[in-house]
């Protein structure tokens, strides 16, 4: 039997049904009581559309959240979370889900079947692979995974149309994954803090970006080819977190490009490689950005 609420938690619960609330939020920091467990009063709230639990020490959750039918936006970050029940499958409206900095080692197959989901949080968990059901969220436009363990990525990712910004920065990519190629409807790529020492020259391919994030990999050289991005303007070599339009941020890497020439604007850096490149001998040329 779960343990009696406190009352401050019955207080809240108690006035979202007596208003009908559409909203609670249960966050660890705002209540000043971590719970371990989410109160089954909770579940009888059936007109819920938003629900935050974050900042809490959850290391499961009930099989009855499948009751709050109408959750659009469920928060579950900064928990301890290791897996979900399959009864989640059954949140068909919901389009936002945070699972944030829990202890995840996977995205929980329940997820998967979010038919509704738009925006899946999964950064600061302890992923090192992802399943291929996960192709069934084919309204999924953001994916956050970055602080992760991942050294690849599945094919299933090409399925999903709708992807407009996916971030696998802080993980353990040595090579850039050749998939991303084909997922043209990117707009905004995030490999940071990876480990990546060269890019693939067919990146011209992906001509939907407008951000590409690669600060702080091994990357020396890069190619003028890395210029021709139509959504690519500027290039950055500043403190990242802006995620500005039309920015290339190749911060924190040994560049063989002089500063001075990045900071004259990627005009002057495409002269530069393109000199740099008429130099070297035919057969020497490399086929990826080093």
């Amino acid at each position: 039997m779960m343990p009696q609420a406190p009352q401050e938690i019955q207080q809240l619960v108690a006035r979202a049904r007596q208003i009908n609330a559409i909203e609670l939020d249960l966050n660890g920091w705002l209540t000043n009581y971590t719970l371990t467990e989410v109160p089954d009063e909770v579940f009888t709230l059936t007109q819920l559309q938003s629900l935050y639990l974050s900042a809490n020490a959850l290391q499961e959750v009930s099989a009855s959240f499948g009751y709050l039918e109408r959750l659009v936006k469920l928060d579950l970050s900064r928990n301890q979370l290791t897996d979900l029940p399959d009864s989640f499958g059954q949140l068909s409206q919901l389009q936002t889900l945070y699972l944030s900095e829990n202890l995840l080692t996977t995205m929980p197959i329940s997820v998967t079947y979010l038919s509704a989901l738009e925006e899946l949080y999964l950064n600061g968990n302890e992923i090192n692979s992802l399943p291929k059901e996960m192709a069934r969220l084919t309204r999924l436009e953001t994916l956050d995974l970055r602080h992760n363990m991942l050294t690849d990525l599945p094919e299933s990712l090409l399925l999903m149309d709708d992807l407009t910004y996916l971030d696998l920065s802080a993980n353990q990519l040595h090579t850039f994954p050749e998939l991303l190629l084909s997922m043209t409807g990117l707009e905004r790529l995030e490999l940071s803090h990876n480990q990546l020492t060269s890019l693939p020259l067919a990146i011209y391919k992906m001509s939907g970006l407008t951000y590409l994030g690669l600060r702080g990999n091994r990357i020396k050289r890069i190619s003028p080819a890395l210029l021709d991005l139509p959504g690519i303007n500027h290039i950055s070599l500043e403190r990242y977190g802006q995620f500005e339009e039309g920015v290339l941020d190749l911060g924190d890497n040994p560049l063989t490009i002089p500063k001075e020439i990045i900071r004259q604007g990627i005009d002057a850096v495409r002269n530069f490689l393109l000199e740099e490149e008429s130099q070297e001998p035919i057969g020497t040329r490399n086929t990826v950005l080093h």
